[in-house]
């Protein structure tokens, strides 16, 4: 299954890098107040839940006429038309400015998913002012601050709203291990059920086949109980 894809972009300064640091869960894109520190696309991995995507870092677009802002804008670019979503990172601190209209209207083409972070709103008293980020026209706005890690979790959830869910890693273990896997699998649908009633029945049923210290029980993204029998 191919995972999907999420963009950063912004005008200068505005805490991609942070955000994306932060997202990815350690320091790899670098963090200046300096325009233009970041040029080429950065790539990394985040895993959240049963969810795994590909994140991309921009560089700050700038609407000047330096031939970095141009090289900025071409990888950006790029990074839209390969992104599943877009991840639109304005400063909380400050007013829109032109730059934050050019890039608007660069988004509103691509006709992908596109979330507002509104950055930097680490008290009380910025949540306010919020609204005339409004003045942009789109639909999912969520406030968060890359520096302190707040609201990551309502954005994450916005991110991968659409995505399908990976199988986990233990999963893939468990079911690549040839050695100890017997050919039987057991399969209980507990869709219905809730936890206290489909655990009660695995374990009983565990007892009763006299297998519970062979077995490794995994309940895969279907809801769906798989009991392994483990060679011992």
């Amino acid at each position: 299954m191919k995972m999907p894809t999420v963009a950063l972009v912004g005008r200068p300064n505005v805490g991609k890098s942070t955000v994306f640091n932060r997202l990815v869960g350690k320091k790899i894109s670098i963090i200046e107040d300096t325009p233009g520190v970041t040029r080429d696309r950065i790539y990394g991995d985040v895993t959240y839940n049963n969810y795994k995507f590909h994140l991309i870092d921009t560089g700050g677009i700038d609407v000047g006429n330096d031939d970095f802002n141009k090289e900025i804008i071409v990888q950006a670019t790029l990074a839209i038309d390969e992104a599943d979503v877009i991840v639109f990172i304005v400063d909380g601190k400050e007013e829109l400015n032109q730059n934050d209209f050019v890039i608007r209207d660069m988004l509103k083409k691509s006709n992908k998913k596109i979330i507002l972070a509104v950055n930097k709103i680490d008290n009380e008293k910025r949540k306010d002012e919020i609204y005339g980020f409004y003045e942009l026209g789109f639909d999912n706005y969520i406030q968060v601050s890359g520096e302190h890690g707040i609201n990551f979790s309502d954005l994450l959830d916005e991110i991968t709203k659409d995505f399908k869910k990976q199988e986990t890693d233990e999963a893939k273990e468990i079911l690549t291990d040839e050695k100890k896997l017997d050919k039987e699998t057991i399969q209980i649908d507990i869709s219905n059920e809730k936890p206290f009633f489909w655990s009660t029945s695995v374990i009983l049923w565990l007892e009763k086949k006299q297998v519970a210290q062979s077995c490794k029980i995994f309940l895969n993204i279907n809801n769906i109980i798989i009991l392994y029998h483990i060679i011992i």
